[in-house]
């Protein structure tokens, strides 16, 4: 009694667990994307029987991390118990059902090509029989021309009977000329249709273990991350001098290569990269370490300018400062960034690049010219932008186009802590800079150990356009470090001096055609033999 019990629980058991697999399809609904990776939001409804079920979920992205898979139903009597990623390729024949539409185009297709290889039997029969007929004809005459009446009857029939196969030959070709032409049509039919209609499958394939308390349509949603989607931004920045106002384009360039086709979906673009290591720093202590030199060069180097000596001398023992990655070193992630949300769904497709449209902006600005004499003898025309950080400006290039006309490229710097954003505009021709050398005086005194070089330039700047300018200039002097050499700033002009790094600054206003001169002067006090280079 108890063997007759145990069969059909056993027959029952495997019927329930042999059950085939249910396959069903991804859809990406929104996308979320870092400037180097993007996660996926997918989501799939399906009809799920009662019990023990095994879904197997195609048009995942093959290349995924596997640790950001995240699984999840809103359905309370659904529990899963396992997911597992794979590249199975049996799963994905399983789930390949052809479109109707496209499936119209393949049937006529089948059916071109059936009536093509038909029409190529048939020519290549009747080229033969022509073929035959010719090898044939003096064999016929000869032995079947015993009066002229036969002989005339077999020409006749050789005549009626080639120009009969001729004319099929050439009805043939055409009729196979016809439908190659229609296949191509409808293969390019196909195409279009495809292209319309079908998605760039992913090789990737979730598959589910599921315990089903009550049949019927379930929701999942599926939330992956990979690093083969990305963007960047850039701005197009036009300026009206007029108005003296900016309009500021900010577009995102977006690409991704995870082997699907985002189809309509809901595009979030995130201004930082995607960072694994979210852990906190952890600061370790700052050795100070030291070297005994016995000979080395001593060093006077302009911060700026560049100035250098070389001398051989002897070299107390020093502690040195190094911050390196070695033993104690910090480290910090930034961990603010901003998202941009775009309102209208976007088809981005595998492999290709997008331009999305994110944020225009109208903004009033300060136009100034600025030029720094030692490093370019241009003058720069520059936008200012005041408390820019209401704009949510990010680092990014920038297009430039000034009262209609494209000037160039620049870049667009935030990480900066002016209290203006400045956007250089191009150089303006009609702002002319000059620097001119005055002299270059040696003393020394006799008993002195230490010589003295002093030296003087002039920086000219002349307004050649037809209205007012403000203009601001910057120079600088050279920095010494080390001890033995002094740097005295002389003369300057009224500029304003930052003493720390020697950098002279004239904030000035030009009346059209008007030219003013700057004179700098500065002394450099070192031992007498000390070579100086740069000066």
């Amino acid at each position: 009694m108890k063997k007759k019990l145990i069969i059909p629980f056993l027959v029952l058991s495997i019927l329930n667990f042999a059950q085939k697999p249910i396959f069903t399809k991804a859809k990406v609904n929104a996308v979320d994307i870092y400037q180097n990776a993007g996660q996926l939001k997918n989501s799939v409804s399906v009809n799920l029987p009662k019990g023990n079920v095994e879904l197997v979920i195609a048009n995942i992205s093959a290349e995924i991390e596997k640790e950001s898979i995240q699984v999840g139903s809103d359905s309370k009597n659904v529990s899963i118990l396992s997911s597992v990623f794979t590249k199975d390729y049996e799963y994905k024949t399983n789930l390949d059902k052809t479109n109707p539409k496209i499936k119209k185009y393949l049937d006529s297709l089948s059916l071109v090509k059936t009536k093509i290889q038909t029409l190529k039997i048939q020519l290549e029969s009747t080229e033969r029989s022509v073929a035959l007929l010719d090898n044939n004809q003096k064999l016929l005459v000869g032995s079947n021309t015993s009066n002229v009446a036969q002989l005339s009857s077999l020409t006749d029939f050789y005549y009626k009977k080639r120009v009969e196969l001729l004319l099929k030959v050439e009805k043939l070709k055409n009729q196979l000329s016809k439908w190659e032409k229609n296949k191509n049509i409808y293969h390019k039919k196909l195409k279009r249709t495809e292209s319309r209609y079908a998605e760039e499958w992913g090789d990737g394939v979730l598959v589910l273990n599921i315990i089903n308390k009550k049949a019927g349509k379930v929701k999942f949603n599926i939330n992956y991350l990979t690093y083969q989607a990305r963007w960047s931004p850039m701005y197009e920045i036009k300026a009206n001098s007029k108005t003296k106002s900016l309009q500021t384009y900010l577009k995102a360039s977006v690409y991704q290569n995870s082997g699907l086709d985002w189809k309509s979906v809901k595009v979030n673009l995130i201004s930082s990269r995607y960072n694994r290591n979210n852990n906190a720093p952890k600061i370790y202590p700052w050795i100070l370490s030291y070297n005994s030199l016995q000979k080395d060069k001593g060093y006077l180097q302009g911060q700026v300018a560049g100035v250098q000596i070389n001398k051989s001398n002897n070299v107390r023992r020093e502690a040195s400062l190094e911050e390196e990655v070695a033993v104690g070193y910090s480290t910090s992630v930034n961990m603010l960034n901003t998202s941009y949300d775009i309102d209208i769904p976007y088809d981005i497709l595998d492999d290709e690049n997008h331009l999305i449209d994110i944020k225009n902006q109208n903004i009033k600005a300060k136009f100034e010219h600025y030029t720094a004499p030692s490093l370019s003898k241009q003058a720069y025309l520059v936008a200012k932008i005041k408390d820019f950080a209401q704009y949510d400006f990010i680092s990014a290039p920038a297009k430039i186009i000034f009262d209609g006309m494209y000037i160039g490229e620049t870049r667009l710097n935030t990480n900066q802590t002016d209290e203006a954003l400045k956007i250089t505009m191009g150089n303006d021709p009609r702002v002319n800079i000059n620097k001119v050398y005055v002299k270059k005086n040696k003393s020394g005194q006799f008993l002195s150990n230490n010589k003295d070089l002093v030296k003087s330039y002039d920086l000219v700047i002349s307004n050649k356009k037809k209205e007012k300018i403000e203009i601001e200039i910057q120079d600088r002097y050279p920095i010494s470090e080390n001890e033995k050499i002094e740097i005295d700033l002389v003369e300057s002009s009224g500029a304003k001096v930052d003493k720390q790094k020697h950098i002279l600054t004239w904030n000035k206003k030009l009346k059209p055609n008007e030219k003013i001169t700057l004179r700098v002067t500065y002394k450099v006090k070192a031992p007498k033999d000390y070579k100086i280079y740069g000066l």
